[in-house]
């Protein structure tokens, strides 16, 4: 009786401190309900370049995409969780650091490895842009937005919850969505949200425009940095050019010839006129007559040393087969001359052994009996 009621209380004591655990993970959760929440410096989620938190919640809450009914259930459309779109797949919550019940399945969005998650290919270009960047892969690739769906109809949307991968969870609620669902652009929005427009390149800012289209994004999908003017956008321009050109050429120090008043290339004189063709034509018949003799040769060479080795080859597989050959005869040849020496010495000894004999009995024969050789 006492062990069974020891037993009751231990697993009383277990099932309490479950509970415990999962209600501390469940207030540990903060909530998000409005813009200036958001924005706050204490949340780490995509406030800088190359991180896509933003710009992905921001397209998950477009009107094109979820509608939020008056039970604040989120209703994807024309998504389905469950079937990969867009690059979501099941998240387990093993840790158990979200809420746990059956009635709800995990579904995560924003890994955009398309090797992985093919889905991730139809995102816009406005949250994937820095994706393929030079910039660190952590960074790139690790802002991740976790929606709880309905068992039966992962569509359905209980809650939405933002993280930096799957760490330090944070809910977005209905309410902060119906706010970034009223802001025209994300670029107004990444404004809003508190994002750091002084991170990654020096010469590129950021500014506000005043189009929008289906996904809040720019007319072509263009880039999220913008020039500051119009005079830093020309010198923009040919610093870009002149960076493009030193990675093309891998820091070659001479990626762009000199060139004097005229255009011409430093060192190069330019003939004009009809005496161009007069010295050119002759040249030009010397450099392509040149140039089949190097080739005629290099071919001859390279043909003649193909034959040389191709007959040495042979021929050492000649001698090397020949020398195999006499070695199997002579060795054949030592087994049946030794075993004939042996057969000859076999048979001398018989002989040499009877004829002992017969002289033993022929000397011992009248001694031990001497009435039979009478």
């Amino acid at each position: 009786m006492v062990r069974r009621l020891f037993l009751c209380f231990i697993l009383l004591g277990f099932s309490v401190s479950t509970n415990s655990g999962n209600q501390r993970n469940e207030k540990e959760i903060r909530k998000i309900n409005s813009i200036e929440e958001l924005a706050d410096n204490n949340i780490d989620f995509g406030k800088r370049i190359p991180r896509h938190g933003l710009l992905l919640l921001f397209w998950l809450s477009r009107p094109a995409n979820i509608e939020i009914d008056q039970n604040d259930v989120i209703q994807l459309l024309n998504i389905d969780p469950s079937q990969g779109d867009y690059g979501f797949h099941y998240y387990g919550n093993y840790e158990k650091t979200l809420p746990s019940d059956r009635k709800y399945s995990y579904y995560t969005l924003g890994n955009l490895n398309s090797d992985k998650f093919p889905g991730s290919l139809d995102l816009p270009s406005y949250v994937t842009q820095y994706y393929r960047s030079n910039y660190p892969y952590n960074l790139r690739n690790m802002d991740r937005v976790v929606v709880q769906s309905y068992q039966n109809t992962p569509s359905r949307v209980r809650s939405v919850f933002i993280s930096v991968h799957y760490d330090n969870f944070m809910e977005i609620t209905p309410q902060l969505m119906r706010q970034i669902q009223s802001i025209a652009t994300w670029e107004e929005f990444l404004e809003l949200a508190g994002f750091d427009f002084n991170t990654g390149d020096d010469h590129h800012q950021w500014r506000r425009r005043d189009h929008d289209d289906r996904d809040g994004g720019p007319p072509g999908g263009g880039t999220v940095e913008q020039k500051r003017s119009s005079k830093n956008d020309k010198t923009h321009t040919e610093t870009k050019q002149e960076t493009h050109t030193e990675t093309k050429h891998e820091g070659s120090s001479d990626a762009q010839p000199n060139t004097n008043k005229n255009g011409a290339k430093k060192g190069h004189q330019h003939y004009n006129g009809p005496f161009q063709y007069i010295i050119m034509a002759p040249l030009s018949l010397i450099s392509s007559t040149i140039k089949c003799l190097v080739f005629v040769i290099i071919q001859s060479l390279s043909f003649v040393s193909t034959t040389i080795l191709s007959v040495l080859t042979f021929l050492i597989h000649v001698i090397v087969h020949s020398l195999s050959l006499i070695f199997s005869i002579i060795k054949c040849l030592d087994s049946i001359f030794i075993r004939f020496l042996c057969l000859t010495c076999t048979t001398i000894c018989a002989i040499v052994y009877l004829l002992g004999i017969g002289i033993g009995l022929c000397m011992v024969g009248p001694i031990l009996f001497p009435t039979v050789c009478r």
